[in-house]
């Protein structure tokens, strides 16, 4: 988890740069799916049960 806040923080300074901020966000993503996969949750499962807040 501490990777995810590491991208997040990342991902906040590169708002500014739009190539840096999509990449960043890939990094985020690619870091999340790795989480899931360590705790033994698929990441595709998962996302399907959540319910965002939009």
């Amino acid at each position: 988890m501490k990777k995810i806040d590491e991208v997040m923080h990342e991902a906040q300074q590169a708002v500014v740069d739009e190539a840096k901020l999509e990449e960043e966000v890939g990094d985020l993503l690619f870091a999340t799916v790795n989480l899931s996969r360590h705790l033994g949750v698929k990441a595709e499962v998962a996302l399907q049960k959540s319910k965002p807040q939009i």
